[in-house]
């Protein structure tokens, strides 16, 4: 590409620093498109497209150098292809400028539709160039540019990802009496889009007959808000939402406020809101929309219950809060099923004297209501009556003279104890300790404790592991570990001790999930990083003995201005082969939740972990390297900052 002079300008470079958790330096080629319309070229002149189709190459960032306004006479009536090839990515940087749909543009102004390309927008604004004669949403006309039925702001298909960075607004477009998506239209008829709307982003102002914000259009199509906020949009339909869902919708943060037409209209899809994100001052136009209203709190009818007799049994019922909650259901665990039960109903059951918990846990939000549960059933008299045989006379039954031995032989006098020791195994406690060895087992304190960063319980515990933070919550999950009875979580901010205070603990071996609101007794700071492990553990004896932990995690606060997570872990190759006492290098990279920030610092940990679940097979250096040891298979984990992993097999021949 030739260069041309305050336009125009590319740079070619080797280094990976402007765009992290791509791939390796000697395979990035980071090239920074300037663009300026002080020199008179229009957004399809050659050396513009050409940077934007090459970014399959590696990296493209286009920046705005001035406002942009598009008519027919330097735009033509298509829209912008962007990310052109798959798995390309590309940034554009607004600069803080607008660009605006001027007269003769008709149809969308962004698209992206290359597989696995990723498009990220920020610091920029685009504007559908509508101008709203009055400002209630319900009465609101467009006297400004008319567009056609597709002619989004925004489009993405084709296994496309475009990602709304902060900085971005998507406003004032007016699709017209059939349009749908206004701002956005993510996917087609047979080609699935993904949309993720982070913090700092807004979409506003927007009118449609369907999913003036977002329209999910088909079931593969995505939806993820982390954070911003979509308001002052109208849908025209009677059930057109502001966020119109055929595919996924998954709400973690951000604000969807005074709008018309309804909140979310659900459409034989999915919908998934784990918080408590804010969604309030929303009116429907005709119709009430279909608006998914999700669970915020359960409470039982009572904290605790007390047994005393075996098999007594009493219900527990369990609510959902708000009672309009589109999911009320819950599921019920026993913390020692030995003590007491519970049904899928709520009706817990005494078992033996002790002490355990019941819990409700909400398939929506798993949100959880405990109940502390006492069984404390009377001993039982001490008479015994069995001790006389059942093949005794009913006249002879327990008065059997000592003075006369031989006449009752079945009696077993104390001369002869050789023949019943059974009848009196109190008059034998030698004999005692034999009849069950396997419930105190000697080898049960010394294994137990071991934790060993690679062992399997730790390797079963990070399966699953990782750690975030949305909303009001710090969320943490990871996998089940064999034969726990449950976890102690800590979680702490990062620089901080580990204290007392750290410890949140499930008493249940099949729960993994745990969401905690403090830290140190106090809200959780948003703008600050975390840590967090997990110790699964069994009871023995009424005491915990730890089967081991897994690896520490590390993570962003969701308002933090420079740091994010990783949102997935790459490496060069999922399968190696080797000869034994062969090596071989992992190379990983990641994908970050949002490409404008950084992921944490290596101050925490390093970048990456790696474990093996058989050393006997093949061992992982803490670099990486790999070095086979015997022949068979095993698998390697590559491990994240928060948790997040790859898996790679090995094969040694």
């Amino acid at each position: 590409m030739k260069k041309r002079v305050l336009s125009l300008v590319l740079v070619a470079s080797l280094a990976t620093g402007l765009m992290p958790g791509m791939a390796s330096a000697e395979e990035t080629v980071v090239a920074e498109v300037r663009y300026s319309t002080d020199s008179g070229l229009s957004w399809t002149e050659a050396g513009l497209m050409d940077a934007l189709g090459s970014s399959a190459e590696g990296n493209v960032q286009v920046e705005l150098l001035q406002d942009i306004t598009l008519t027919t006479g330097n735009w033509g009536s298509s829209p912008v292809s962007v990310a052109g090839k798959e798995n390309s990515k590309l940034v554009i940087d607004g600069k803080g400028h607008t660009v605006k749909r001027g007269t003769g543009i008709s149809t969308g102004l962004f698209s992206a539709s290359a597989a696995g390309s990723v498009v990220t927008f920020r610091n920029i604004t685009i504007d559908g160039g509508a101008v709203w004669q009055t400002d209630d949403l319900a009465l609101r006309s467009n006297s400004g540019i008319k567009t056609g039925p597709d002619a989004s702001l925004v489009y993405v298909s084709g296994g496309a990802t475009v990602v709304l960075g902060n900085g971005t607004t998507l406003q004032n477009n007016d699709t017209g009496e059939n349009g749908e998506g206004a701002a956005v239209m993510a996917g087609n008829s047979g080609s699935p889009g993904t949309l993720v709307m982070d913090g700092g982003t807004a979409i506003k102002n927007n009118s449609a007959k369907n999913g003036t914000a977002v329209y999910v259009y088909n079931e593969n199509s995505f939806f993820k808000m982390n954070g911003g906020e979509i308001y002052g949009n109208t849908a025209t339909a009677s059930d057109g939402g502001v966020v119109y869902n055929n595919g996924t919708f998954e709400m973690y943060g951000g604000k969807i406020h005074d709008n018309a037409g309804g909140v979310v209209s659900v459409h034989n899809s999915s919908v998934n809101i784990p918080g408590m994100p804010t969604v309030i001052g929303n009116t429907s136009i005709g119709t009430t929309d279909v608006v998914y209203t999700y669970v915020t709190g359960v409470t039982l009818n009572t904290g605790s219950l007390t047994f005393t007799r075996d098999g007594e049994s009493r219900q527990l019922t369990a609510s959902v809060v708000p009672s309009t909650a589109e999911n009320k259901n819950v599921k019920w665990l026993s913390s020692d099923t030995n003590i007491a039960t519970v049904d899928d109903k709520g009706n817990v059951t005494a078992i033996s004297n002790g002490t355990c918990t019941v819990t409700a846990v909400t398939e929506d939000n798993n949100l959880m209501a405990v109940c502390k549960v006492t069984v404390n059933i009377p001993a039982k008299p001490t008479t015994v009556p069995t001790v006389v045989p059942t093949t005794e006379p009913t006249t002879v039954p327990t008065v059997v003279p000592t003075t006369e031995p031989t006449t009752v032989p079945t009696v077993v006098p104390t001369t002869e104890p050789t023949t019943a020791p059974t009848v009196v195994p109190t008059t034998e406690p030698t004999t005692a300790p034999t009849v069950v060895p396997t419930t105190e087992p000697t080898t049960a304190p010394t294994t137990a404790p071991t934790m060993a960063p690679e062992n399997l319980t730790a390797i079963k515990l990070n399966s699953g592991l990782y750690g975030s933070q949305t909303g009001n919550k710090i969320n943490i999950t990871w996998g089940i570990a064999d034969d726990a009875d449950g976890y102690d979580v800590y979680v702490q901010y990062c620089g901080k001790e580990f204290t007392a205070k750290s410890l949140y603990s499930v008493n249940d071996g099949e729960i993994t999930k745990l969401s905690v609101k403090k830290i140190n007794g106090k809200a959780i700071n948003k703008k600050k990083s975390y840590k967090a492990y997990v110790v699964a553990y069994k009871i023995i004896d009424g005491e915990k003995v730890r089967l081991g932990r897994s690896i520490y995690i590390h993570f962003a606060g969701s308002q933090s201005k420079k740091f994010t997570d990783v949102k997935s872990v790459n490496a060069d190759n999922s399968s190696y082969t080797l000869n034994n006492g062969g090596t071989a290098q992992i190379n990983a990279d990641v994908v970050l939740n949002d490409t404008s920030k950084e992921e944490l610092y290596e101050n925490h940990t390093r970048q990456f972990r790696y474990a093996t679940d058989n050393k006997a097979v093949a061992t992982v250096s803490k670099t990486g390297q790999i070095t086979a040891a015997g022949t068979g298979s095993c698998i390697i984990y590559v491990y994240a900052k928060n948790g997040r992993s790859k898996q790679i097999n090995v094969t040694v021949e």
